[in-house]
């Protein structure tokens, strides 16, 4: 099989760690690909980094762009593809050599391929996520084998898969900051009919990267979990899972992460932030989520049932003591002091 590839790579202010991801694209033992790099509107040396490339290999293509987000840059990339097959990469990440070949050879006879990662950090550190090798007909069993990726964590992202062009019919959704590449993949799982599994670990992604295309907390986080919540709660219907319930854990996480923010924030009036708080702790998909979310960690125990009993002021007094248990409140305080 000698299909080409199209290789996606958003990049903003990855001058550390962009040659060591290009490189490894470059150096893939499978060699009919065409290599997209997105300067997402970068402050620093990546654009003249990507230029670099383009007289280091003809598969290289460079688009310039204002900062439009991970999304926006991935959506210029799939614009400019012209390979059958799609694959997404993170500036900050590498790819073992052997990773395009592998993919390209399970997808043959199936709509997407999906393969393990190793999760690093700056020193190294290694977190394995690895599936079982399998060849899915979503039509058998779907649940049970959609559950396994979920729990090892090889759903939601893009950066592990081989897509097949033609089947990606929707792009990624630049309204949302989190939960953009699981309402890409939800859309695409629609449009097939089976999958092939690697269990291997062939890519290697960058925990916590501080300057890359991360998420900033905005006011409408919570809407947009709201519409990813009841994507989710769309496709159980669609696909019958009615054991599904991952996307109550994962909705419940973004309230945390989302409360917290909200908190965080010394922008806000003490006022603002308590309105914000009470209309999330009221919603409809809050209260739904709440009934059926299962939790074994103590703070998630205490916030759920602070959550449906509907005492707003406990949350938002309990999430106060958190932050100051994790030495945060400190450095709010000082941040705030920088603003006058």
């Amino acid at each position: 099989m000698n299909k080409m590839i199209s290789v996606i790579i958003p990049v903003y202010n990855a001058e550390n760690y962009l040659s060591e991801c290009v490189d490894s694209v470059m150096n893939q033992s499978y060699k009919n690909l065409e290599i997209i790099l997105i300067n997402d509107g970068s402050t620093d040396d990546s654009p003249s980094i990507c230029d670099s490339y383009l007289h280091k290999d003809n598969r290289v293509k460079v688009i310039h762009q204002s900062n439009g987000g991970v999304s926006s840059a991935r959506n210029a990339g799939l614009q400019e593809a012209s390979g059958e097959y799609v694959q997404f990469v993170d500036s900050d990440d590498f790819l073992s050599e052997d990773m395009c070949e592998e993919l390209i050879r399970a997808v043959s006879h199936t709509d997407i391929a999906i393969c393990g990662y190793q999760g690093f950090d700056d020193n190294r550190n290694v977190d394995i996520h690895q599936p079982d090798t399998s060849q899915i007909k979503m039509q058998d069993d779907w649940g049970v084998q959609f559950n396994a990726l979920i729990k090892k964590n090889l759903f939601n992202q893009p950066w592990n898969k081989l897509y097949k062009k033609s089947k990606i019919t929707n792009r990624f959704n630049t309204d949302f900051a989190r939960g953009e590449d699981l309402l890409f993949n939800l859309d695409y799982f629609r449009n097939i009919s089976s999958i092939s599994v690697i269990d291997k670990a062939l890519y290697w992604h960058k925990n916590d990267t501080p300057d890359s295309l991360m998420t900033v907390y905005t006011d409408d986080q919570f809407h947009n979990q709201k519409t990813l919540f009841l994507k989710m709660e769309e496709y159980k219907a669609y696909y019958d899972l009615n054991k599904i319930e991952f996307h109550y854990t994962i909705f419940f996480h973004e309230i945390q992460w989302i409360v917290k923010e909200i908190i965080y924030d010394d922008k806000s009036s003490f006022k603002s932030k308590y309105l914000k708080l009470q209309n999330i702790v009221h919603d409809e998909c809050t209260v739904k989520m709440i009934s059926q979310f299962n939790s074994y960690s103590v703070n998630s125990l205490i916030l759920k049932k602070l959550i449906k009993n509907k005492m707003t002021p406990f949350v938002y007094l309990y999430n106060l003591l958190l932050l100051i248990k994790n030495h945060q409140l400190g450095f709010m305080f000082r941040r705030g002091d920088n603003h006058g």
